[in-house]
Order: structure tokens, then sequence, then C-alpha cells
């Protein structure tokens, strides 16, 4: 993505190899986030050695992911004690509205997705929280947050400015 997890994770202290299949995403992450370790790869080929990592964090991404491939993958790059943690957003109730108009097939997601479940004996041990968090944004912010989503920026100039001309509206 743009970086907005990564950074948080390395204003945090911790050590982060940031992956991203797109060369645009990873281009705005690199600018975003220019001390971190960003690579060009995917969910179903992570370019880490195996048992590698002590995490693997996935924010408002595991949908794009090929499942069958990338948790297995995950596994390999996890040290023995090591976790995989997914993040997701839940919207607001105009937030659907939203999705529809950016074209996003984002999931608002409160358990393990069942291709996590199933994979055992990768990952046994499930863990499910949710945090309260809103955030109110003017007209203009709300423009720059759909600006910066993966959804928006891989596509074309004129169909990003279409886009935000229907959200605007």
């Amino acid at each position: 993505g743009t970086g907005k997890l990564t950074a948080a994770l390395v204003a945090a202290g911790h050590e982060v190899v940031a992956v991203e299949p797109s060369a645009q995403m990873l281009a705005t992450l690199r600018t975003n986030v220019p001390d971190v370790d960003a690579r060009e790869g995917r969910a179903e080929a992570i370019p880490v050695p195996d048992a590698d990592v002590d995490a693997v964090v996935v924010a408002q991404a595991f949908h794009w992911f090929d499942h069958a491939l990338a948790v297995p993958e995950i596994a390999r790059v996890l040290r023995p004690s090591g976790r995989l943690a997914l993040a997701w957003n839940a919207t607001a109730p105009w937030g659907a509205e939203l999705a529809q108009v950016i074209g996003s097939a984002d999931a608002n997601l409160a358990e393990v997705p069942p291709s996590v479940r199933a994979s055992r004996p990768h990952f046994e041990v499930f863990e499910v929280a949710q945090f309260g968090h809103s955030q109110r944004l003017h007209r203009d912010q709300l423009l720059s947050l759909v600006r910066s989503r993966s959804y928006v920026v891989v596509r074309p100039v004129d169909e990003q400015n279409e886009i935000l001309a229907r959200v605007a509206e």
C-alpha cells in the first residue's frame, strides 16, 4: 500500500520489510516511508528467507491474496513463534456506498478468514479483537483519503479524477 501502517510500525520502533506487488504503489510507499526496506513482491511469493520474520502484518489487503498460496507462504517466512496479524477497518453505514463509488472490494471482517482457519497446522491459535476508532473528516480530507486508496492509486489519472469527482459529489 501507500505505507500508512508501515510508517506506524517504523515509528513504534519495529524493523520492517514492506512488500508490495504494484510498482506504482511501491514507489508511493518508498516516497512516504523512505527509510524502510521496501521490496517488490506479493503474498504468494514473499521476498524473504524461510523463518526470517517475527510477524506478518496485513492491513486492508488480505482479500487481494490467493489464499491457497499466500497462507503457507506466510507460514514459511515466520519464525516458529511468529504471528500473523490481519487488520480491517469497519466503516460507517455510508462506507458501503463510498466503497461502491471507488470500486473497492474491501471486506469488513470481524473474524479470522476461513482460509486461515483451514490452514492448520500453519496457524492454530486465533484471537480476534475489535477496537473502536472513528475519524471526522472534512471534504478535502475525505478526498485525500480516497486518493490514497490502492483501488484509486492504481487507476489511470483520468479514472482517478472521475472517482474523486463522484466522491466529491
